[in-house]
C-alpha cells in the first residue's frame, strides 16, 4: 500500500523565513507519521486528487519553536484530506 502527498507550495504568513526548512521537515514528518497511523482508513476512503486544499488555520503556542508550527501545519492538511476523500 502506497500513499503520497505531494505538496507543491505551502504558503505560510507570520513566520520567519529562515524557519522554512525547518517547518517543511516536521510538515513531512508528521503527515508521514499520521498517514502510517491512518493508512488503512484512507485507503478505504479510495484518496483522489485534490488540486488544492484549504487546510484551515491552527495555533502553536508561542513559548514552542516556530519548526513545531510543521506539526499543527501536517494534521490540518491530513483532516481536510481525510475530509476531501469522504
Amino acid at each position: 500500500m502506497k500513499i503520497e502527498f505531494v505538496i507543491d507550495e505551502l504558503v505560510l504568513h507570520g513566520f520567519d523565513p529562515l524557519q522554512r526548512y525547518a517547518i517543511a521537515d516536521l510538515v513531512e514528518s508528521e503527515l508521514s507519521r499520521l498517514a502510517r497511523v491512518y493508512a488503512k482508513d484512507l485507503v478505504q476512503r479510495r484518496p483522489t486528487d485534490v488540486a488544492r486544499l484549504d487546510a484551515g488555520s491552527f495555533e502553536t503556542p508561542a513559548r514552542l519553536p516556530a519548526a513545531h508550527a510543521g506539526i499543527g501545519i501536517a494534521n490540518s492538511v491530513f483532516d481536510a484530506v481525510r475530509g476531501a476523500t469522504s
